[in-house]
């Protein structure tokens, strides 16, 4: 007996984790043509899921890489390998986050994995909550450096009293995504050197590292929210 076309199996986070041949009869192929079927129907329910799980602000739901006024930029981001991480630097309403969250809503499309988009001022409320309930801080520093793309926006702009507080749990979630090579984007209102001093070297290093020279962008142009709304 032939055998047919091979169905990929996939894992929760969409990976291929193996594969299944089929008969080349006509109960084969209709076995096959099956399972390909409910193969995408479950790729696509993850991604809906994702997406929704996304945190993207409603304001930024519908924009996307090609309609970005940023478009060399964006063609870079469209093409950038699954693993790469960027750090958007440049004045305030030049499309920085426009470009992150773009790019997030692409990344889950493609891999059918989850990542997350989170203001700095929101990611260090969301840990300091946590000492005032019963969720565990170690638990949300887990989740933001454990998920698979994270798109941080706005990091430099946290207003803390305790930078030895917020050093260390930055740390935590820079350095656990650094390590184990996981993507992020960060977006910026301040040139790198002022990143650095702000944050400390420990840190930027870290994002230095993690996105490599060549993918550090001053992002230029006009002011696109001068005259909005």
């Amino acid at each position: 007996m032939g055998l047919g076309g091979r169905t990929p199996y996939y894992d929760e986070l969409g990976a291929c984790v193996g594969w299944k041949a089929y008969c080349t009869c006509a109960d084969g192929e209709r076995a096959r043509a099956e399972a390909e079927a409910n193969a995408a129907s479950s790729r696509r329910r993850r991604i809906a899921r994702y997406l929704v799980d996304s945190k993207v602000p409603p304001r930024f739901a519908a924009f996307t890489l090609k309609a970005s006024p940023q478009q060399e930029l964006a063609k870079r981001m469209a093409a950038a390998d699954v693993g790469a991480s960027w750090l958007l630097w440049g004045e305030p309403g030049r499309g920085k986050t426009g470009l992150a969250t773009a790019y997030l809503r692409l990344w889950i499309k493609r891999n059918a994995r989850g990542g997350v988009f989170v203001p700095m001022p929101r990611l260090l409320s969301e840990i300091r909550e946590t000492y005032r309930t019963d969720t565990s801080e170690m638990g949300a520093l887990d989740y933001y450096g454990s998920i698979g793309l994270l798109a941080l926006d706005d990091i430099g702009a946290e207003s803390v009293s305790n930078t030895e507080w917020l050093g260390d749990r930055l740390y935590q979630v820079i350095g656990a995504r650094h390590d184990h090579l996981r993507p992020t984007v960060f977006t910026s209102n301040l040139p790198p050197e002022k990143l650095a001093a702000r944050l400390g070297e420990r840190i930027y290093w870290r994002i230095l590292e993690a996105c490599g020279r060549e993918n550090i962008v001053h992002v230029t142009g006009r002011n696109l929210r001068a005259g909005a709304g």
